[in-house]
């Protein structure tokens, strides 16, 4: 964590600095210039305060004079506590995406435009944005209402969550320059934009518990398009075990860390950095003292698959296979919105 946060893109932290630091009357100029800095709406042009637009209205004028009452029903909620908003504060936040949404000069902005601003407004309490690199890192789908896009913040703030109870307060893994910064943002650092340095430094796995190139453990709503026959998919493991797939019936298998034993030990040796912040302790100390030679995550997970042996059916059970239909075992499943996210 310290190393993800820490190799945020240099740019990014001194326009919030910069945000974080101005008087109240420079913000409304600022907001503006650090969103088209940030290329919210790209790749259409954003508005303009009424001063020095060239565009019919609204102007950056009238969207900023709107949020501003959801803004301060929303004092004091964070992403850890949104998932226990109140029925005024969830009207305020349903408010700001559709005005915001009013950002580009043409059109309707994307989840991007909309949850940039907020990030803003919000001081970093609200968070992460979700452009590319977030939702990627997160493994959720680009969220197009309000809705979807509360539902993956209120698994975002369980993720912290059951971060610190396992191990320690996020703003204590971070880097101290960065600790007074509210969670929202922190997150949004550790998944986001990043130098040479951090990118070459820092796979996600090493973040939040993710392994690379997967996905947040979640659960989604799903429909068969050969037989119509809808049911629940399970996509990713999480900070203690591996979800793997049959690659016949498409049921699913847990494989705990605790019973890959040398295994999974050999592959935290070969980490830069723990698996995850809620077993770094633990995972620190094998990759330190641990009497075994690494593997790569590519050896790890071809051991893994042997481990989990065969399914009852006679298929395989596999890391990447495909999910199917409980009832006709095809594999043109359509996926819905996620239901359930956990790590």
């Amino acid at each position: 964590m310290r190393r993800a946060v820490g190799g945020f893109s240099p740019r990014y932290v001194r326009d919030w600095d910069t945000w974080l630091h101005a008087h109240p009357d420079e913000r409304r100029q600022l907001f503006g210039r650090i969103l088209r800095n940030w290329q919210a709406t790209r790749p259409v042009r954003m508005r303009r305060l009424r001063v020095e637009a060239t565009h019919p209205s609204p102007f950056l004028d009238d969207l900023l004079e709107s949020a501003a009452e959801p803004i301060r029903v929303l004092a004091g909620l964070t992403v850890l506590t949104i998932a226990h908003r109140t029925p005024e504060q969830h009207y305020a936040l349903t408010s700001l995406w559709k005005n915001l949404a009013r950002l580009p000069t043409s059109g309707v902005a994307s989840c991007v435009g909309i949850t940039k601003p907020l990030l803003l407004l919000t001081d970093g309490r609200i968070g992460p944005a979700f452009d590319s690199r977030v939702r990627r890192a997160l493994g959720v789908p680009r969220p197009s209402t309000s809705r979807e896009w509360l539902s993956t913040l209120e698994g975002v703030g369980e993720d912290i969550v059951a971060s610190e109870a396992s191990r320690r307060l996020l703003s204590k893994a971070v880097p101290a320059r960065f600790a007074h910064l509210a969670y929202g943002r922190l997150y949004d650092m550790a998944l986001g934009r990043r130098d040479q340095r951090g990118k070459a430094r820092t796979p996600l796995n090493s973040v939040f518990g993710r392994e690379e190139g997967r996905t947040m453990g979640h659960q989604v709503r799903a429909k068969c398009l050969d037989c119509g026959r809808t049911f629940k998919v399970d996509h990713g493991g999480g900070f203690s075990f591996h979800l793997l797939r049959c690659d016949t019936c498409g049921k699913t298998k847990s494989m705990a860390f605790d019973a890959l034993g040398e295994l999974h030990a050999r592959y935290l040796k070969g980490l830069p950095g723990p698996y995850s912040i809620a077993t770094a302790g633990q995972d620190e100390d094998i990759g330190e003292h641990a009497p075994v030679q690494p593997i790569s995550e590519a050896e790890c997970y071809k051991g893994i698959e042997k481990v989990a042996g065969q399914c009852r059916c006679g298929g395989s059970y596999r890391l990447d296979a495909p999910p199917r239909c409980p009832k006709c075992r095809s594999t043109r499943v359509e996926e819905g919105e996620i239901t359930v996210m956990y790590d």
